[in-house]
């Protein structure tokens, strides 16, 4: 069963609504969840620096750099939703630099070069997301379907059910992923790998 099918049924069932076999089957309950469940889940990613959607990069330079404000522009993948971190050194020390992403998933910043910690969409991730973040999804998509699917007046519930779960999730995330304090003898390397390293020689954030 696909993850977005997972989140689907959360969603149906929180509203006391049967649930589907696929996306893709014939009904106005799969269609309408077939039409907002992947937006959700972006807008749940948009909301935090998830640890489980994040990935350290160097950015590729343009040719052709901002026609104003800033030096320098970079592209960021097609599948990011949120950049949170840009800095010109492959150190967690080093200060942030001001960036902006503009159309196109282009950042602009005066960053040279450009390390960048974003995040992601990638439905294949969702598989390995922790429980509290797909119900999370699954409480917003809820919201979003709740009008046309729901015999009563649900939404305000599953608002409410959204906003405190996301908070929930949010602070368990940021409990499991600190970053660490930075050792000034101690090179840290940005590494364009989804999240972080899982030897045992690497660091816990």
């Amino acid at each position: 069963m696909s993850s977005l099918l997972v989140i689907s049924n959360k969603a149906l069932s929180k509203l006391g609504v049967k649930n589907i076999r696929s996306l893709t089957e014939q009904g106005k309950v799969a269609a309408r969840c077939n039409e907002h469940v992947r937006q959700a889940v972006k807008e749940v990613l948009r909301q935090h620096t998830w640890s489980h959607a994040a990935v350290w990069a160097s950015l590729p330079q343009l040719a052709v750099g901002p026609p104003f404000g800033y030096e320098h522009a970079y592209q960021a993948p097609m599948e990011t939703e949120k950049v949170f971190d840009v800095r010109q050194l492959e150190d967690l020390a080093a200060p942030k630099i001001d960036f902006e992403m503009v159309r196109g998933k282009v950042i602009y910043t005066d960053a040279e070069p450009c390390y960048a910690r974003y995040i992601v969409y990638n439905e294949a991730d969702l598989a390995q997301a922790p429980a509290d973040f797909v119900d999370t999804c699954a409480f917003k998509l809820a919201s979003e379907i709740a009008v046309p699917l729901s015999k009563t007046n649900m939404q305000p519930n599953m608002n409410s059910g959204y906003l405190y779960t996301l908070r929930e999730a949010r602070t368990s995330d940021t409990r499991s992923s600190r970053e660490r304090k930075t050792d000034e003898n101690r090179e840290c390397k940005f590494l364009s790998v989804r999240h972080f390293p899982s030897s045992a020689d690497a660091e816990v954030y």
